[in-house]
């Protein structure tokens, strides 16, 4: 019978996959916080705008928050699901991906921030270059 790895074990060899769950959970709820903050009191806009106003979306917030919750359970669990990690990684990367998108388009359109561009960049290329390694393979 295979021996199942400590909660010591699976934290160390999927430190990386903890981490960008985390991140994406923060990331998620920082959103759906600044949103609900954004839509006290304020009139609703339309057109070509409502793209940019709407970068936080809740949607994209809870589903980012549903990936980090699976990431973080993937990661954490007691049984060594390669295809998960997998999946879990690509459904990261998407999440993150969108954000960026979406953050660029806010910063070239509405003089948005920069940092927040800078910021999500360098986890896409952390992501990236974890998915490259094969992080995923080498420990349960």
């Amino acid at each position: 019978m295979e021996e199942i790895p400590t909660v010591k074990q699976r934290f160390i060899n999927n430190r990386h996959l903890i981490i960008k769950g985390f991140d994406t959970i923060v990331i998620s709820l920082f959103m759906m916080f600044t949103k609900f903050q954004a839509h006290v009191g304020v009139e609703p806009v339309t057109g070509n705008y409502f793209i940019a106003h709407a970068v936080g979306d809740i949607g994209l917030s809870y589903i980012s928050l549903c990936i980090g919750l699976f990431t973080l359970y993937v990661a954490f669990s007691k049984h060594y699901m390669v295809k998960a990690k997998e999946y879990t990684y690509f459904a990261i990367l998407f999440s993150w991906s969108s954000y960026f998108a979406l953050f660029l388009y806010k910063y070239v359109t509405l003089n948005g921030s920069l940092l927040s561009v800078i910021f999500i960049a360098l986890i896409l290329i952390s992501i990236l270059s974890e998915m490259l390694v094969g992080d995923w393979s080498d420990h349960p």
